[in-house]
């Protein structure tokens, strides 16, 4: 744009180009002041002072020079132009004469390179992190203040100096070359390594290099630097930390395995001569005195069973094994189980079952007999007059006619439980406060148990009650499968088979004679030859003389234990076709997966009753089958844990 100005201030030429920048038309401007039309207002002052100077002589500060400066536009925004101005004198005056050009898009784009510039600059300065910025050969070119705090270097000594020579110390001198050439050929890295600070104090750091290019070419390179020191220090703990808590799970699981082995081996004998005896002797008192040693024992197993449960849930051991079972038959079992204990009480047991459940579902019949167990137990102890009522209720599954939902219950009028308690009796050995425990007894673990395994079932335990009146306990189980029909055919049907063996020699190897007799007294009736070990050695010498069908080897026997003898005896070709079963007190998935390794055949786990070892002993000798009614005892406890 050309501009001229008369010598008192008035524009009096005007091309399209100013017309363009500043948005006035040529008729529209001439004749006016400059200074009242395109002049913003804090240029007046002084442009009133060195305009009669410029009007007398034709010179002033800016004549002869180009600026920059803001201007206004017709509409009122403000632009920014360069300047030129010279003076002109026609008819004897003189004439001022500007050419202008807009540069205000060119203005914004330098202001905004100053302020990415700025932004970019306080970034690199003000990062918590230590950056240096290095050239190909690895000189330091710039470093930032993080690396003067971190590493204790001010920017005047390094600049110029290359960086391994700084902070990499010698014996990480071969790998901070290569990650540098790693870098150099392009590629980004991370690496948490060691480095050294201006005083020799070596420390963990996370280290980022990274090219920096412009276009195709590789122009330097860029490295950040983080203390990890801290980290590393919480790692470290975390790792002890973890240790220390696999080292108390392994002792917390040898101490339950050496406890269950110490009371479980005693409880063999017990409950295993009680019931030998209680097939002998006939006389009415002592029978009576019996079955308070036998409920006694089982009382004692229970607590063990219950303990170890829990141990094996809170580890995530535990596994559940769902096989065909009978819904209805469980609630029958239960019915008979606890007749004599209700009707000892005075109480009345009813049981509700309806008539459209299938024959069988697929469940886990040992965990879910023994919720019941827990349930109807806690019930008898804590009803004292009225009844206690077990059903079992059905509903269709959704959108799957080979699903069922699955409600079992037990409701009774005992003594209720205060509303602020009921979650406090489902806590691993919790119960409710102000409970006569000398009248009541337990260790609060039978609901805690009984929770979880229905959990682990897919399922809810809830409760409902009545202080004074009574409590339902409901067993929810949504979506249970319907057994197929080839699957029915293995199913419990409240039978079991007597087993009568063809003469077969085994050997019993325990180190505590207790065990060893009750073993030969199951089995005295049974056409089966008994040998007896003490001890490793001794059992090696008999398997070698008498060559068994199957021997049965205690596993936490003093001096030659059960895996060493099962070592020694697979290591013989001669003796290779032995049947080996393990006698354990409790079984962890560990034990399990050794005795496969080890060679053991099958395993019998302490205390076992007759039928028990008789039904263990049939899988692995020739015998002749007998089918017979299950007795009462045979459905009174969940196996061994």
């Amino acid at each position: 744009a050309i501009i001229m100005i008369d010598n008192e201030g008035r524009i009096i030429f005007w091309n399209p180009s100013a017309e363009r920048i500043f948005g006035y038309t040529e008729a529209e401007i001439l004749g006016k002041d400059l200074h009242q039309t395109i002049a913003p207002s804090r240029y007046h002052e002084a442009f009133m002072k060195a305009f009669p100077r410029f009007m007398e002589t034709g010179k002033g500060e800016a004549i002869g020079k180009v600026l920059d400066m803001e201007t206004l536009r017709k509409d009122g925004k403000e632009i920014t132009i360069q300047l030129a101005l010279s003076a002109l004198k026609l008819n004897n005056r003189w004439h001022g004469v500007g050419t202008v050009r807009d540069i205000t898009d060119k203005k914004r784009a330098e202001r905004e390179v100053i302020r990415q510039k700025t932004y970019f600059e306080s970034l690199f300065e003000e990062s918590p992190e230590a950056i240096a910025i290095l050239d190909l050969e690895e000189r330091i070119v710039r470093v930032n203040r993080g690396f003067e705090r971190l590493f204790g270097y001010t920017k005047e000594e390094v600049i110029g100096h290359y960086i391994d020579d700084l902070i990499a110390p010698d014996e990480l001198r071969a790998e901070a070359v290569n990650l540098t050439n790693l870098v150099r050929d392009g590629e980004t890295v991370y690496r948490e390594t060691k480095r050294s600070t201006k005083y020799g104090k070596l420390f963990d750091v996370s280290l980022i290099g990274t090219p920096i290019r412009i276009g195709d070419d590789l122009e330097a390179l860029y490295a950040t630097y983080r203390d990890i020191s801290q980290k590393k220090r919480a790692e470290l703990a975390m790792i002890e930390a973890k240790e220390r808590a696999e080292e108390a799970a392994r002792m917390k699981s040898e101490f339950l395995a050496n406890m269950s082995h110490e009371i479980r081996t005693p409880m063999n004998a017990i409950l295993g001569f009680t019931e030998i005896l209680e097939r002998k002797i006939k006389d009415p008192s002592q029978r009576v005195q019996l079955e308070a040693i036998r409920s006694s024992g089982k009382t004692l197993l229970r607590l063990i069973n219950d303990i170890l449960d829990l141990s094996k849930i809170e580890a995530g051991k535990l596994e559940l094994v769902f096989t065909p079972t009978d819904p209805v038959s469980i609630v029958m079992d239960m019915e008979r189980i606890f007749r004599k204990k209700t009707s000892d009480k005075g109480l009345e047991l009813n049981t509700m079952v309806p008539d459209d459940v299938p024959k069988y579902l697929m469940m886990d019949e040992v965990r879910l007999r023994q919720v019941l167990l827990n349930l109807i137990g806690n019930a008898v102890k804590f009803t004292e007059r009225g009844s206690i009522t077990v059903g079992l209720e059905s509903g269709t599954g959704k959108d799957d006619d080979a699903k069922m939902d699955i409600s079992l219950f037990v409701e009774d009028t005992g003594i209720g439980i205060p509303p602020d308690e009921v979650d406090r009796i489902f806590g691993t050995f919790d119960q409710v406060k102000g409970q006569d425990s000398g009248k009541y007894g337990g260790t609060g673990l039978g609901l805690a148990i009984s929770r979880k395994l229905v959990e682990m079932m897919g399922g809810t335990l809830s409760v409902t009650n009545t202080v004074g009146k009574g409590s339902r306990f409901q067993v929810f189980l949504p979506g249970v499968r319907v057994a197929e029909p080839e699957e029915e055919l293995d199913a419990d049907t409240g039978f079991t088979e007597r087993i009568v063996f063809r003469g077969s020699t085994i050997l019993v190897v325990d180190d505590v004679i207790s065990n060893r007799d009750l073993v030969k007294g199951y089995l005295e009736d049974h056409n089966i030859n008994v040998l007896e070990a003490d001890s490793g050695e001794e059992c090696l010498n008999l398997v070698r003389e008498y060559r068994p069908e199957l021997v049965l080897v205690d596993i936490k026997m003093p001096g030659m234990d059960g895996w060493e003898v099962a070592s020694r005896i697979r290591n013989e070709p001669q003796l290779s076709g032995t049947k080996l079963i393990a006698f354990m007190a409790s079984i962890i998935m560990e034990d399990r997966s050794r005795l496969s390794e080890e060679g053991f055949d099958d395993l019998l786990i302490k205390p076992f009753s007759s039928n028990e070892l008789v039904d263990l002993l049939s899988r692995h000798l020739p015998h002749e089958k007998m089918r017979v009614e299950r007795t009462e005892q045979e459905a009174d406890l969940p196996s061994s844990s």
